[in-house]
């Protein structure tokens, strides 16, 4: 099993607008999006140049402020995609993800790997919640509480969310390829369902993984000694 090959096929984690540090710092930012025409009929300062927006006011007045997003949405537009599998191999979709899962999770936390480069640390917990509050609504408070590794940056989040989404996928496609095998689509309902029940799953499970033993292990010793 080479996994470098998976490695390369994560071009879209490697993205000029991730590194871009463009959002003031100790702001209160509003959690919910606005388009051009919503902030215009506010009387709110804004860049004609986007048609999306994030608000935020200072901390000493309660005046709104905007941030053009355009760039960011259609960034994770891009790492939004229809998922297809070998029709043979869907059966082991649930333990693919848990795979994806533990590499995910013990990637971010190495410094500096290159492979996914975020300086972002969070453990699976926020990340199951995040996932999960994208099918529900949270009130004000836990809209919060979860933007609070990302400085409180909800562009931030929705970024780190869909990065995650999209390495998983990617993961499924290479550990589940089989050339011989028809391919199908698999419904955004059926990944959506297998992913969370597999987060869960991999906060109940605290022993080390057969993977982690053969793969994550020799993978993060070879990344150590560069």
């Amino acid at each position: 099993m080479n996994i470098e090959d998976f490695f390369k096929s994560l071009d879209g984690l490697d993205n000029s607008i991730i590194q871009i540090d463009k959002y003031p710092k100790n702001v209160n930012y509003l959690t919910e999006y606005k388009t051009f025409d919503n902030i215009r009929k506010r009387n709110i300062p804004y860049d004609e140049t986007n048609n999306n927006y994030m608000l935020y006011t200072k901390k000493d007045n309660k005046a709104l402020y905007s941030i053009g997003i355009d760039s960011e949405l259609n960034y994770i537009k891009t790492l939004d995609y229809s998922l297809i599998l070998p029709i043979k191999n869907r059966i082991y979709l649930a333990d693919a993800i848990l795979e994806g899962i533990e590499l995910f999770d013990r990637l971010i936390h190495i410094e500096n790997n290159p492979y996914i480069k975020s300086n972002i640390k969070v453990n699976m917990k926020i990340i199951y919640l995040l996932f999960s509050s994208k099918f529900s609504q949270l009130d004000l408070f836990n809209q919060e509480l979860l933007l609070e590794p990302f400085e409180q940056n909800p562009i931030k989040k929705d970024i780190f969310l869909a990065q995650f989404i999209y390495f998983i996928k990617k993961y499924l496609e290479y550990r589940l390829n089989n050339e011989t095998s028809k391919k199908t689509r698999v419904s955004q309902n059926t990944f959506n369902i297998n992913l969370s029940n597999s987060l869960k799953l991999y906060l109940e499970n605290t022993q080390e993984t057969l993977f982690y033993q053969v793969v994550i292990k020799k993978l993060i010793n070879d990344l150590s000694s560069k």
